[in-house]
């Protein structure tokens, strides 16, 4: 499944729930498509038959890297969060790289880094980001029911897309080895820039604990998503708990999201 210039792209159709498996054609997931050419693009609704587009990116992410929308496709903007998160989101003007290679303070430079598990843990403590990936996974949900497909996407299609991934497939009663497994073949689309910024950084700031924490903030890794996991069933309970009570999911329409897209 191909299309010149997007990485990260795959149906989440075929994964296993217990004794079934996800509808294929409906579910998609990738980085942002900025460097399709218009004629590939037209293959999202031509080949894919996908009809909605979701974008997860920041405004000022897409001002930096605007894309042109298939005809027949409509295109909904949900920003996972309203400003730009270091580490996360890939603002031209907040280029991370360039503030490592420009921040001369050892100690200033180490501290503003985050530890991605540490991001992770504490994503879901914004009440705004709670609301619009609620919002956004409703939106997927209803286009399930309504037999649209829908193509999500952030920029790297790595944490906000890997974690609204994660969440889909746990309501449909994925497992979490598969989950995890959904989630870390992102690696195989990112691993080059994770080894490109990290070499970066060590030739020029030759700090190995700011390089450390750059490699691992441009991968996947298993415990990223643990941890996330661990917060919500630290903070609600239960997985299920939150998906009710924070993201709005009824058990009825749970149940009819599983109808849809189990087989």
């Amino acid at each position: 499944m191909k299309i010149k210039g997007l990485k990260n792209f795959r149906d989440l159709g075929g994964i296993r729930a217990g004794k079934k498996h996800l509808r294929k054609g409906l579910i998609f997931r990738s980085e942002v498509p900025v460097k399709v050419p218009d004629d590939e693009m037209a293959k999202l609704k031509m080949e894919f038959g996908i009809d909605t587009i979701i974008d997860l990116r920041t405004s000022q992410e897409i001002k930096d890297n605007h894309y042109n929308v298939p005809e027949g496709v409509e295109y909904l903007h949900i920003p996972i969060f309203k400003e730009s998160v270091i580490g996360i989101t890939k603002e031209v003007g907040s280029n991370y790289r360039q503030f490592i290679i420009n921040t001369r303070d050892k100690e200033a430079l180490r501290n503003a880094i985050p530890d991605i598990d540490i991001l992770y843990a504490g994503i879901l403590k914004e009440d705004s980001v709670v609301e619009m990936t609620g919002k956004a996974f409703r939106q997927i949900i209803s286009n399930v029911l309504e037999g649209k497909s829908t193509l999500f996407h952030c920029s790297w299609g790595k944490d906000r897309v890997g974690v609204l991934a994660a969440f889909l497939l746990s309501l449909l009663g994925v497992g979490m080895h598969d989950i995890l497994k959904d989630y870390l073949f992102t690696n195989r689309a990112v691993k080059r820039k994770a080894w490109r910024d990290t070499l970066l950084i060590l030739f020029f700031k030759r700090d190995r604990v700011v390089a450390k924490k750059v490699w691992r903030g441009s991968i996947a890794a298993p415990e990223y998503l643990k941890g996330l996991y661990e917060g919500i069933e630290n903070d609600y309970g239960s997985i299920e708990v939150f998906f009710r009570e924070a993201l709005g999911i009824s058990d009825e329409l749970r149940d009819s999201f599983r109808s849809a897209m189990l087989i």
